[in-house]
């Protein structure tokens, strides 16, 4: 069951696994929250006196923090959070050791896709965003759009998705 932690109530262990947060992929991330809602809450155990404990997502906190700054709301599950509570599941008295092997295996166990899978992942994007324009009576995205929404304002994004649209 997905229930609202209080950003206030949330501990962030300053032992985590992962220190340095690219802004680009935290605003990535919020575009995606913003778009599709939060599609993995937050993971918390409790302590021995009950106190939340960040497990896994601290990038997306950072996330739904950063759409809270622009007034957007968020939800997960169909449920829209109020701002200042994060959507979470509850591990509930998790040992801090099987926390630690859980935040372990989230980010080291993560496997990119292989060129030739982010290639048909682009070319799938491109043809539901597509599919979604025509649906909504709305001019078609081009490669441009595509590239911005994968990858930002960077440069070489364009030349980039056109090529793996043309490899897939």
């Amino acid at each position: 069951m997905i229930e609202a932690i209080a950003k206030t109530q949330l501990i962030i262990p300053e032992t985590r696994q992962r220190k340095e947060k690219s802004p680009e992929y935290v605003t990535d991330l919020a575009n995606s929250i913003e778009r599709n809602g939060v599609i993995h809450p937050i993971t918390i155990r409790r302590d021995k006196v009950g106190r939340p404990i960040l497990v896994a997502g601290e990038c997306r906190s950072q996330a739904i923090e950063n759409l809270w700054i622009m007034g957007s709301k968020v939800r997960c599950a169909g449920q829209f959070f109020d701002e200042g509570f994060f959507p979470c599941i509850d591990l509930k008295n998790l040992d801090p050791i099987d926390a630690f092997e859980i935040e372990l295996e989230e980010n080291i166990s993560r496997k990119d896709l292989s060129w030739q899978e982010k290639s048909e992942a682009t070319s799938q994007l491109y043809e539901l965003r597509r599919m979604q324009a025509a649906k909504r009576n709305e001019p078609q995205p081009s490669v441009s759009d595509i590239a911005k929404e994968i990858r930002g304002d960077s440069a070489g994004a364009h030349d980039a998705t056109r090529k793996e649209l043309i490899v897939s």
